[in-house]
């Protein structure tokens, strides 16, 4: 298996045009899955801070960014994520941290790459639209098998916040409802049809 780490977005395009499967990661800062795929693509190369708003409370990152890189940035300007996670890369955490409900409480806009190398926007620096569904919070927590994570738009809070403490998980959690089951591999046909991104992810699919 071939370990890749794009440092552009032209160059994950790339990647996922020559592979037929691929297992994304972060920085493996929590369990992976062992997957039988043809290359890991690490998102540990695209970093850094695109856009920060301070009199707007928000900012865009770069998914490969480290938790503690992004923290330390808003810190320079008196603000944070009221989040204590201090491994791992911001898209990392968001996509595959068993906490992910909580980043996605702080998720108003996010960019991803499609299997076939298609760019999808969801979302803005706006707290507050109304402008269709929130892809951006539906993909929290999906471990890359929908999607690949590009960027994100979080809200922010000033630093003297009280932070909320998400501890990383030891295992990973299996999902056995049958509706969730069924609505994963509904949106596994609908946004990576060609089983491209993780394959076996989860399991079922």
């Amino acid at each position: 298996m071939n370990t890749l780490a794009p440092a552009s977005i032209e160059d994950l395009r790339q990647a996922l045009a020559e592979y037929q499967t691929v297992q994304v990661v972060g920085a493996r800062s929590t369990p992976v899955r062992s997957l039988d795929v043809e290359a890991q693509v690490a998102m540990i190369a695209i970093t850094g801070v695109l856009d920060l708003r301070p009199p707007d409370l928000t900012c865009a990152v770069r998914a490969g960014t480290s938790v503690v890189e992004f923290q330390s940035a808003l810190a320079e300007h008196g603000l944070c994520i009221p989040i204590t996670d201090s491994v791992g890369t911001v898209g990392g955490a968001y996509m595959a941290h068993q906490g992910a409900g909580i980043w996605r409480d702080w998720t108003i806009g996010a960019t991803f790459m499609l299997a076939d190398g298609t760019v999808a926007k969801s979302g803005s620096h706006a707290v507050k639209s109304v402008a269709g569904y929130d892809v951006h919070r539906f993909m929290a927590g999906t471990r890359g098998s929908l999607a690949i994570c590009l960027e994100l738009i979080f809200r922010l809070y000033p630093l003297a916040t009280k932070l909320e403490v998400l501890e990383p998980d030891a295992e990973m959690v299996e999902v056995a409802d049958p509706t969730q089951i069924r609505l994963m591999k509904r949106a596994k046909a609908i946004f990576d049809p060609t089983n491209k991104l993780n394959p076996g992810e989860w399991g079922f699919m």
